[in-house]
């Protein structure tokens, strides 16, 4: 499957730990120090490698959590981001959270090449449908995400997307880029916290005419930010001036 869940992506990347610690005779004394419950084992088979909490989301998360988000759930781009990841981390002995974020910039731009090839085929526009979100803010109201496609994609582009019919509208573009994983809901929870909503998870957002967002906030999936300008190069969010407003 394209998409994984949390504990597959970890069990993934704690797999292949294992595997590396196999590969060169270091298993047998590992696993004496190595709890029994998978998920503590896996757990731990990953502290081997990644610092672990990371600094995420103005809290700490598991080092899978981070990047299982980071990849959209996908293992081949989580394997690969962990590849660049332990680069940049030479020549100490843990991958940190740093080490995944100063590579996003340039990893985010081969996930749009990936998403661009996957899904143009029902909208032969979406690399332009994506681009206009350069220097843009990472978060929107409803408000302010259909005012940023009428002004931003369709007073320029007239897209065409697989399934609607006769001239594409606002929210016809806001749910295909929730669709194809562009951009996600995020709902602020009265403790402080906050959870996020797939397309999976409510794929009637955006498109019902008596409830288009539920309350939802709207934003571009962290795996993009750095490559579209929203993010610096220590993730850091880009600050808009008063001469550069949201629209």
């Amino acid at each position: 499957d394209l998409s994984w869940s949390e504990e597959q992506v970890r069990d993934l990347l704690a797999k292949r730990v294992e595997g590396y610690l196999k590969r060169t005779n270091q298993w047998d004394a590992a696993v004496k120090q190595l709890p029994i419950e998978a998920w503590q084992r896996a757990k731990r088979l990953l502290a081997y490698v990644f610092e672990d909490p990371m600094r995420w989301g103005g809290t700490v998360r598991p080092p899978h959590v981070v990047l299982y988000t980071m990849s959209k759930h996908r293992p081949r781009w989580a394997i690969e981001l962990c590849k660049v990841a332990a680069n940049a981390a030479k020549p100490r002995n843990l991958i940190g959270r740093d080490d995944i974020v100063s590579n996003l910039e340039a990893f985010g731009r081969r996930r749009i090449e990936d998403t661009v090839a996957e899904f143009r085929s029902q909208c032969p526009e979406v690399a332009e449908l994506i681009d206009a979100f350069t220097d843009e803010p990472e978060e929107f109201s409803t408000d302010e995400l259909l005012k940023t496609i009428n002004k931003k994609i369709l007073q320029h582009v007239s897209p065409t997307i697989t399934g609607t019919v006769g001239q594409v509208r606002v929210r016809d573009v806001a749910a295909f880029l929730f669709q194809i994983g562009v951009i996600f809901g995020r709902e602020n929870l009265p403790d402080g916290t906050y959870r996020h909503v797939s397309f999976a998870d409510r794929p009637g957002l955006l498109e019902s005419r008596t409830n288009l967002d539920s309350g939802f906030r709207w934003e571009i999936h962290p795996v993009y930010r750095q490559a579209l300008g929203m993010r610096d190069e220590f993730g850091r969010e880009v600050g808009y001036t008063s001469k550069r407003k949201r629209p």
